[in-house]
C-alpha cells in the first residue's frame, strides 16, 4: 500500500494512525503528492487506485488526474474516486436562498466556496464520460450518503453515532446507491472504473 495527499498535514495524521492501528509494515511508502502529477509513482504500478474525498473536486485539472490514475493502474485494475455533484450543489443552493451561482453550477460545474476557492462540481454522466475519456470504463456510478450535503455537515455526522440511524442509511445506501434518481439527489458520487 501506497499513500499519498497533497498535504503534508494529512500524511503525517496517515502516518501516525498507521502506527496506532499496526498498519505501518503495510505501507511501502508515504508521498506527499498532487493527483495531476503522481511522478513519483510508477506506471502501471497499482491494482487499485483510491481517491476519496474530493480529490477530483478540489484539483485543478480534473482529466490530467485522471490521466494520471490510468498511468499508475496496472491493466485490469481499478480506480474509485468520488466527487462533488452539480445536481446536489444546485438544490442546495436553493434551499439555501442563494441563487446568484445556480446557473454557472448547473451549466459549468463551477462552483465558488465560502472560502473563496472555486471548485468544480461534477454530474454523474460527465463523472463517467471523463473516465472514459482516459481509457478507462466506467463500471459503476453510485450516490454516497444520498442525503447528506458535500461536505457532511458536523450534524449529519452526529446522526450516524446512533446505532440504528446508521444501519438505515447503511440499508438505503445499499439499495439505493446506483439508482438515476439517488444518484441526481446525493452529495457526493462514486465512480468505480477499470482500466483496459
Amino acid at each position: 500500500m501506497v499513500l499519498s495527499d497533497l498535504s503534508p498535514e494529512m500524511i503525517q495524521q496517515a502516518r501516525g494512525k498507521a502506527e496506532r492501528l499496526g498498519l505501518s509494515d503495510r505501507v511501502e511508502a508515504f508521498h506527499v503528492l498532487d493527483i495531476c502529477d503522481m511522478h513519483a509513482l510508477s506506471d502501471a504500478s497499482f491494482d487499485l487506485v483510491l481517491a476519496l474525498g474530493g480529490p477530483l473536486t478540489l484539483c485543478q485539472d480534473a482529466n490530467r488526474a485522471v490521466g494520471e490514475f490510468h498511468r499508475v493502474t496496472k491493466p485490469g485494475g481499478h480506480v474509485i474516486c468520488d466527487a462533488a455533484n452539480r445536481y446536489r450543489t444546485a438544490l442546495d443552493l436553493v434551499r439555501e436562498g442563494e441563487l446568484s451561482q445556480l446557473a454557472e453550477v448547473l451549466d459549468s460545474g463551477q462552483f465558488s466556496r465560502r472560502d473563496d476557492l472555486t471548485d468544480h462540481r461534477f454530474g454523474p454522466q460527465e463523472l463517467a464520460d471523463l473516465f472514459e475519456a482516459n481509457g478507462m470504463s466506467a463500471l459503476h456510478v453510485a450516490g454516497v450518503c444520498p442525503l447528506f450535503d458535500f461536505l457532511p455537515t458536523q450534524a449529519h455526522v452526529s446522526i450516524l453515532d446512533d446505532a440504528h440511524v446508521f444501519e438505515t442509511m447503511l440499508e438505503v445506501s445499499k439499495r439505493y446507491a446506483e439508482h438515476p434518481s439517488v444518484v441526481a439527489l446525493s452529495g457526493r458520487l462514486l465512480i468505480m472504473a477499470q482500466k483496459q
